[in-house]
């Protein structure tokens, strides 16, 4: 490391106050968020309960006329099911694209001092799809966890799943399922630097992946300082908002700032920090102001 972990901590808060403008990917990211979102509960009440809105409306409409649009229903289930992994998709691209924007945004105010909405378009269109594919690929590597639910699976016998005998294999499943969730938290942290490698380096899903892992082997302590401060600041505002909600009016007002806070100074910053540790860890120049 060529900075101490007080310096990349102090650094990049004073980078993020120079560049407040790293929070526009992130506000922008949420806004199509809520679109496609949007979008796809328009399309899901239209394809579903359009007709029968209709035969409501109509002269002749009656239970019957309803209950046969069930099979019709049925019959758009895969139609519905692919429409929703297409919305899925295109979600998890425009995020990947703002990710990969933030990032090139923030290494740009590392290096030079200052970042501008050009770095975002330049850094979010070279890098979205493989950042994409390397989320994907992250995203396989946790699902396998399901493995340590198998042993447990395989205890409780068809048809007997809430029989006092299958209770063994239930309690198997509970720790496989515990051992899981560990499993996925260990893979965030050993991968976290995966997208800031990736985008900064400008390598493909799998380069990115092997190199980003490279990074934490190397920078174990550090990679996990940070990733500690991150949890801690999101656990805080996670307590304020339990205390917030206990007053009605604070509860209304409270979940406006605290998205506020999260879109403009937390995820900005975080980028900043994850950025900048990759940056000095690497070797590469930083601005001094």
């Amino acid at each position: 490391m060529t900075e101490d972990l007080g310096n990349i901590i102090s650094g990049g808060f004073n980078t993020w106050k120079r560049n407040i403008q790293i929070s526009i990917p992130f506000i922008l990211n949420f806004v199509f968020t809520i679109i496609i979102v949007g979008a796809l509960i328009l399309a899901l009440v239209l394809a579903i309960f359009a007709p029968v809105i209709s035969l409501l409306r109509g002269p002749m409409g009656d239970v019957k006329q309803i209950t046969s649009l069930v099979p019709q229903d049925l019959e758009k289930l895969p139609v519905i099911i692919a429409g929703l992994v297409v919305f899925i998709f295109l979600a998890l691209l425009i995020q990947s694209f703002f990710t990969a924007g933030a990032i090139g945004m923030a290494k740009k105010a590392i290096e030079t001092g200052t970042s501008n909405l050009k770095d975002m378009v330049e850094y979010g269109k070279n890098n979205f799809l493989n950042l994409f594919l390397a989320n994907i690929l992250i995203g396989l590597l946790a699902l396998a966890g399901v493995v340590f639910l198998v042993p447990g699976a395989l205890m409780i016998s068809p048809g007997q799943f809430f029989a006092p005998e299958a209770l063994p294999g239930l309690i198997l499943i509970a720790i496989g399922f515990l051992v899981w969730i560990l499993y996925g938290l260990g893979l965030s942290i050993i991968l976290s630097m995966v997208g800031y490698s990736l985008v900064i380096e400008g390598l493909g899903p799998v380069e990115g992946i092997k190199n980003g892992f490279s990074f934490f082997m190397k920078n174990k302590l550090e990679v996990i300082i940070i990733w500690i401060l991150i949890l801690a600041i999101t656990m805080v505002l996670a307590a304020i908002s339990v205390f917030m909600g206990l007053n009605p009016i604070l509860g209304i007002i409270w979940p406006i700032i605290h998205l506020l806070i999260s879109l403009i100074i937390v995820a900005p910053l975080s980028t900043v920090w994850w950025t900048r540790l990759y940056i000095s860890g690497t070797g590469k120049s930083i601005a001094t102001f």
